[in-house]
């Protein structure tokens, strides 16, 4: 980890230009993808034979369907299942509010879609503590109890029997032709993939995708995963109304059929088939799925073999999507020639931090005062105390499982103490949640890095200022002018703490393919993106080479200088001897020593700890 200079001196003007015509360009899609959706709305339209017609909508409204999940399951990655019970709610709420209130179809229709998206955030409180198969064998409970409510409630739905005679999409006495009805859908679906994408590509987008990758580590920068999951939940839910919707009214009958967990299984398996989290993936699995039974209907009998063999083979063969598969080269293509016009364009340039940390420097000690933690009868923490002073580099160290990961991990909220105090510029931080302690300037890294593998080093380093500097989610998701200029804004600034750490010409590689030193790098400089008041670094230096360490004492150095405070924690006697101001040593969860590196090397307790009692005279080896 090379040391470079923190002033801003001369870096700017290239990170710009590339900005630039990133902006460009961007601001030049946008017109391509409202041409393209223009197209597809016409040719819906001219689409006269009744099967086609039929075959359209049914295509098109899944597929909007299937951005909607994407966005739960693929971006969020939430494993909430249950879509084809948000659909009926969206398809059963818009049918009743026209046949039951009269509410005209563009009201009925929004209505629905706004209450499918209720239900989507109810159905994400147990999302707050499950995940993973959990959360899916809760959806599925939901799904099963929105099936019998549709099947058992029939004076309101129909029962069985359904809801027929449902009117369809128009306004003010006029109805929509049947082809009208067509381009109405793919407008839809063209629109749910425009939303989607948008939101994806902004600021709330990467911190979806960044809490699917790791929340812990996301709340360790301060970011509200219980706002981003209700988000997540809203937007989806409205999405996947809007289809449900729109499906009773193109069809104009409705069945407790559309609600089953065997449909809720389907669309997941349309966007398993296409490529969970792509862009395109949704389309291609609905239309693959939707098209694909029709064309298997004069073998009635065997098409769900055949369906259900072609689904094994895919995902055996490709597991991750046909669309993933088929872009990964491209992909590879893309991220080596943007490496080597990185290298090109940093070569010779000084590079820069800027004023980063101006501002967020801690004005008083962080004060520890007797913590205490237990795991059952073992004492993992008995009574530490030890103040880190403004504007130092304080050192924890001790023999293995003295306590020192404990301690971080009380500290940053990880862990709630069983006893004591932590307080922060007058705040007391032991009763805080660990987002709300990141958000008050105590920010940390890992043992293990926790990086965002599957997004860029560029958008981890934009993730970890999404808690400062986040738009609304409204202009998010309309790619609104707000959300366009904070990504601007946090691409400058991760691609100048990229260059000041090093990793400039990294900035497009998926942060899982990293070397184990450059990931060390970028999760240091996610955490400096956060605006930290406190560091905590959690061994940074593990895994590093002699050289990398040299950079890493050279950057705390330079860290201390801007008047950063940081609690480092590291089994590496050479780094700790070297950068630290204060060193606290713990042993057995409590503090034998504490002082500065000279004393702590001569201190008896300490060699007795690391050496054994009978080497307690032998010096500490650094």
């Amino acid at each position: 980890m090379p040391a470079r200079s923190l002033q801003t001196t001369g870096y700017g003007a290239p990170r710009r230009a590339a900005a630039g015509e990133r902006a460009g360009s961007a601001r030049f899609r946008p017109f391509l993808i409202a041409l393209g959706m223009v197209a597809l709305i016409a040719v819906a339209w001219s689409i006269e034979d009744p099967y086609f017609n039929y075959l359209l909508k049914l295509t098109a409204i899944n597929v909007a369907v299937i951005c909607g999940l994407n966005l739960l399951m693929g971006h969020a990655g939430q494993a909430f299942i249950a879509v084809a019970a948000i659909y009926a709610i969206g398809a059963y709420g818009s049918a009743l509010a026209m046949l039951k209130l009269g509410f005209p179809f563009p009201v009925a229709w929004f209505a629905a879609a706004l209450l499918a998206g209720l239900f989507g955030v109810i159905s994400s409180i147990p999302a707050l503590r499950l995940a993973g198969a959990y959360l899916a064998m809760v959806s599925i409970a939901f799904n099963v109890v929105v099936e019998e409510v549709i099947v058992h409630w029939d004076v309101l739905t129909g029962g069985p029997r359904g809801l027929s005679g449902i009117p369809g999409p128009g306004a003010g006495g006029w109805e929509l032709s049947s082809q009208g009805v067509a381009a109405l859908c793919v407008a839809v679906a063209a629109l749910s993939w425009f939303l989607v994408q948008t939101l994806r590509r902004s600021p709330w987008g990467l911190a979806l995708v960044a809490m699917r990758e790791s929340e812990i580590a996301v709340k360790s920068l301060g970011v509200d995963t219980v706002r981003l999951k209700a988000a997540a939940f809203f937007v989806s839910g409205c999405i996947v109304g809007l289809g449900g919707g729109l499906y009773a009214h193109s069809i104009t009958y409705i069945s407790p059929d559309i609600g089953t967990i065997f449909a809720s299984i389907v669309f997941v398996l349309m966007l398993i088939l296409g490529g969970l989290g792509t862009a395109w993936g949704p389309v291609l699995g609905a239309v693959l799925l939707t098209v694909g039974p029709e064309l298997l209907k004069d073998f009635q009998r065997y098409h769900l073999v055949v369906l259900g063999l072609l689904l094994l083979a895919s995902i055996v063969l490709m597991p991750e999507g046909i669309v993933t598969a088929l872009t990964r080269p491209l992909r590879r293509i893309r991220a080596r020639k943007a490496e080597g016009e990185a290298e090109t364009a940093a070569s010779g340039q000084p590079t820069a931090l800027g004023d980063l940390l101006a501002g967020r420097k801690a004005a008083t000690a962080l004060e520890i005062e007797g913590i205490r933690k237990h795991f059952g009868g073992i004492a993992a923490l008995d009574g530490v105390e030890l103040t880190i002073e403004p504007g130092t580099i304080h050192g924890l160290i001790g023999p293995n499982g003295s306590g020192k990961s404990t301690l971080v991990n009380v500290i940053s909220g990880y862990y709630r103490a069983d006893g004591g105090s932590a307080r922060l510029e007058g705040r007391e931080m032991l009763r805080s949640t660990m987002v709300r302690i990141a958000q008050s300037g105590v920010v940390r890294t890992f043992q293990t890095p926790q990086l965002f593998a599957g997004l860029s080093a560029r958008e981890n380093l934009q993730a970890g200022q999404f808690h400062r500097q986040a738009p609304d989610l409204a202009s998010s998701l309309l790619g609104l002018r707000r959300s366009r200029r904070v990504s601007h804004e946090t691409t400058l600034e991760a691609e100048n703490i990229a260059a000041a750490l090093g990793i400039a010409h990294l900035l497009d590689r998926p942060a899982g393919e990293l070397a184990l030193g450059d990931q060390r790098k970028l999760e240091i400089g996610r955490a400096l993106a956060a605006q930290p008041v406190v560091l905590i670094l959690d061994e940074p230096a593990a895994g590093l080479s002699t050289e990398e360490s040299e950079g890493l004492c050279a950057l705390l150095e330079e860290l201390r200088l801007r008047g950063m405070t940081v609690l480092l924690i590291e089994h590496h006697m050479d780094v700790i001897m070297r950068v630290c101001d204060t060193i606290t040593v713990l042993e057995r969860g409590r503090v034998i020593a504490r002082g500065a590196p000279a004393e702590i090397q001569t201190n008896e307790a300490v060699r007795a700890a690391y050496l054994g009692a009978e080497q307690a005279g032998e010096p500490i080896r650094i």
